[in-house]
């Protein structure tokens, strides 16, 4: 006797083992990304409380040079070599600040004297840290 078959009928059904390996595949893909953005984001929070000691270290030695006054600052610059008499060495749980203090070069207008410029220049002080990647800036008049 012979039996007809019904379509579909003797073949396996369900899921084929490459198809359950491209299926792990791709959802590991796509972890992969999601645990390095969780990763990333507790470091981040771990990073941020020692950067904002540091910024506070840097914004009070800005602080503290800028209460000094005018006539020390210009007799304290030196161009591109920190001043060591307001620049701190790391400790107290604080980076290490470097103070730059310049004549901010600008072009005299007019006849004017080297005194006179020299008394009346803007001065640049950076407070910079080799520590970090933070620099404050600023300019001082007289």
């Amino acid at each position: 006797m012979n039996r007809a078959v019904a379509p579909g009928a003797g073949l396996a059904s369900g899921f084929a083992y490459i198809e359950v390996l491209i299926a792990v595949l791709l959802l590991a893909l796509c972890a992969l990304p999601a645990a390095n953005a969780v990763k990333n984001g507790l470091n981040a929070a771990d990073a941020a409380p020692k950067r904002a000691i540091a910024l506070r270290c840097m914004r009070d030695k800005m602080e503290a040079v800028l209460a000094r006054p005018y006539i020390e600052l210009l007799a304290a610059q030196k161009g591109n070599q920190p001043v060591n008499a307001y620049s701190q060495a790391k400790g107290g749980g604080c980076v290490e600040r470097q103070v730059y203090i310049d004549v901010y070069k600008q072009q005299p207008q007019g006849d004017i004297s080297v005194d006179t410029a020299r008394s009346t220049a803007l001065l640049r002080i950076d407070v910079v840290s080799p520590d970090t990647d933070y620099s404050f800036t600023t300019l001082v008049a007289p």
